[in-house]
């Protein structure tokens, strides 16, 4: 059980709270759950380093927005959601900016931080004036094959866009990208 959940922007002090907690869900989901993407690689030592550097980079970076969730009774991290420019493998789609990175922990799915979450960074990116959001406006990447995001998009208005393939390694993975 979660308690208050409050919303804010992510900072670069955060970033260490960040990427503990998106390498723990996509642990969870992606290993433990329904074993997509690169398995091995996702269990490694290397996956969170990796994905260290990545965060470091993406909250010093003056092109991002970000947003976290935050659970007031253990002030641990609950869900996270970056935004930015659309990126080299969304050319071919008819929007102007991306959600570069958006999770939410499995305790507290289905409670409406996801919603809360992207309705926190769409205000801090229109409020920024760097960014112009509107119908069609934001794509996302995301592995194909996981139910819950795929309803989660619907719910939220998104559609299916087009089919991608991720290539690690010897390894190939369907990837959709939604608008």
């Amino acid at each position: 059980m979660v308690g208050k959940i409050n919303y804010r922007k992510a900072e670069i002090e955060d970033v260490g709270a960040v990427a503990d907690f998106v390498v723990g869900c996509i642990r969870f989901a992606f290993t433990q759950k329904m074993k997509l993407g690169p398995q091995e690689y996702y269990k490694s030592d290397k996956f969170p380093e990796d994905y260290l550097q990545i965060r470091q980079n993406s909250l010093g970076s003056p092109t991002t927005m970000s947003s976290m969730a935050i659970d007031s009774e253990t002030n641990q991290v609950v869900g996270y959601i970056e935004f930015g420019p659309k990126k080299a493998y969304l050319k071919d789609l008819d929007c102007q900016s991306e959600i570069l990175c958006y999770f939410v922990g499995p305790q507290t799915q289905g409670q409406g931080v996801g919603r809360a979450l992207l309705a926190n960074i769409i205000q801090l990116a229109n409020d920024s004036g760097k960014f112009t959001i509107g119908h069609n406006s934001v794509g996302i990447l995301t592995l194909r094959g996981n139910p819950s995001i795929t309803g989660f998009y619907k719910r939220i208005g998104a559609f299916p866009a087009q089919d991608h393939d991720w290539n690690v390694s010897t390894e190939r993975f369907a990837l959709m990208s939604y608008c």
